[in-house]
């Protein structure tokens, strides 16, 4: 992982923990194994789960599906396979996929994979409808701040 998708990983989960959600029990989290199907399974950089998905994991056998994923997009990773793991996110049922392209400094936002917005500058990202308090302007997203 670049240091840059480092700093943005840090940014969100900060943001996440300032949401009515985390003080729920609810997560975000990093690189987290989800089996999208019997034989399917993605590592989002960030997958958002529910308090009540994760107290049911331990009790059940069926594997939560989070709401709301998060892939950082490097200049190495193939369109084809981005566009792959959309589609199998979508089927899953996960509501809200975020895009982020950190070289570009653009943000896709997608609630299906017709419905996209396109986030640059000072446009608001949002997880809207799955965590409507979670949401940061571009610029934002991409300054980079030192916490020394």
């Amino acid at each position: 992982m670049k240091k840059k998708h480092l700093f943005i990983i840090r940014t969100l989960q900060q943001l996440f923990f300032r949401t009515h959600s985390f003080s729920k029990g609810a997560a975000l989290i990093m690189e987290q194994d989800v089996m999208l199907s019997g034989i399917q399974m993605r590592r989002p950089d960030l997958a958002y789960f529910t308090g009540s998905q994760i107290d049911s994991s331990l009790v059940s056998d069926q594997e939560p599906i989070p709401e709301f994923v998060i892939e950082v997009i490097s200049q190495h990773d193939d369109a084809e396979k981005i566009e792959e793991k959309l589609v199998e996110y979508f089927n899953a049922r996960v509501k809200v996929v975020w895009h982020i392209y950190p070289e570009n400094e653009v943000v896709y936002i997608y609630t299906s994979r017709k419905d996209v917005k396109i986030c640059t500058d000072n446009d608001i990202c949002s997880a809207y409808p799955v965590l409507p308090d979670f949401e940061i302007s571009t610029k934002d997203l991409f300054l980079v701040r030192t916490f020394m």
